[in-house]
């Protein structure tokens, strides 16, 4: 695993979920309604292949017990949550089973960070909805990743392997050069 500090955002973040652990405003999410059958086990392997294959939706929050100051560690395995809920044909209740599903907070200390969550109308009737928290991915990047999936899930339902380049995990890259930015003549500017 590999551990190192946050960037300027992800302080921000962490400490208003330190002062605040049930708040979810800053919960990202995308619900996609398929009005056809998904293979909900293909489904579930999409996503964890997606979870093995970005560093962020692995990673955990915590301070170091040594200085206080807040680090990220990205774990070798973090699963993601996926879960199926039959509901009732009534659009009403769907609507408040997605927005309660919305609004569940994060563990940013434990995980996971990426929640799926499939409410099944019928056979051929899903909201699935991909709920993560922003301290680890931005709304964009949501959208980036669910592309992905589009990719990854025919491929992993047909049981081939999917055609994928590597995905970069440089997120400890950014934060060094952020850091020395603002450390040096840069940040004194700003």
């Amino acid at each position: 695993a590999a551990t190192f500090p946050l960037s300027s955002g992800q302080q921000g973040l962490w400490y208003a979920y330190r002062r605040s652990p049930k708040m979810t405003a800053y919960n990202v999410f995308l619900p996609s309604r398929f009005k056809s059958k998904l293979d909900l086990n293909a489904m579930r392997s999409s996503i964890e292949y997606l979870v093995d294959r970005h560093a962020a939706l692995r990673t955990v929050f915590r301070e170091a017990p040594e200085s206080h100051r807040p680090i990220q560690r990205v774990l070798d395995r973090l699963p993601p949550e996926f879960q199926v809920v039959d509901v009732p044909s009534d659009d009403a209740l769907l609507r408040q089973y997605v927005i309660e599903e919305t609004q569940r907070p994060f563990d940013l200390t434990h995980g996971p960070m990426l929640r799926f969550a499939a409410f099944r109308v019928a056979d051929d009737d899903m909201v699935v909805v991909a709920t993560t928290h922003h301290i680890v991915v931005d709304f964009w990047s949501l959208v980036l990743i669910m592309e992905e999936l589009r990719s990854i899930y025919p491929a992993v339902r047909s049981g081939h392997a999917p055609s994928l380049p590597t995905a970069p995990a440089n997120y400890d890259q950014f934060v060094a050069r952020q850091g020395a930015f603002l450390r040096g003549d840069g940040g004194k500017k700003l």
